[in-house]
């Protein structure tokens, strides 16, 4: 897979797939342990389809701990923030089953599929 200025190119042994993601400005979700962001305050990313991962940022870099794909995606990115179990990973506690993440600010990053 090559990911070229918001195009991602999928090779494979068959004809070649070109799939045009526009990514826009994360989100920030969570500072210091804390969830900083308001469910409404994501009612301006669209209803559309796309690709998405949460990310815990340091510096100038980011590390996904989720990647996802939806139909929906302010439905999906709503949802996740609804449950408690993604609320306490962005908290930085620790859970069965779920990545540890420590010191960092984390953020929501997201493509509409056009």
């Amino acid at each position: 897979m090559l990911v070229a200025d918001k195009l991602v190119v999928l090779e494979s042994k068959g004809p070649t797939v070109n799939l045009h993601f526009e990514w826009q400005a994360p989100v920030t979700l969570a500072q210091n342990k804390k969830i900083v962001v308001k469910i409404d305050d994501l009612d301006n990313i669209e209803d559309v389809p796309g690709v998405y991962y949460f990310a815990r940022n340091f510096g100038e870099k980011s590390e996904p701990f989720y990647i996802g794909q939806t139909l929906n995606l302010r439905s999906r990115v709503k949802s996740h923030l609804e449950t408690r179990r993604i609320a306490d990973i962005l908290r930085g506690m620790t859970l069965p089953g779920a990545p540890t993440i420590n010191n960092g600010g984390r953020s929501f990053h997201f493509a509409f599929f056009r």
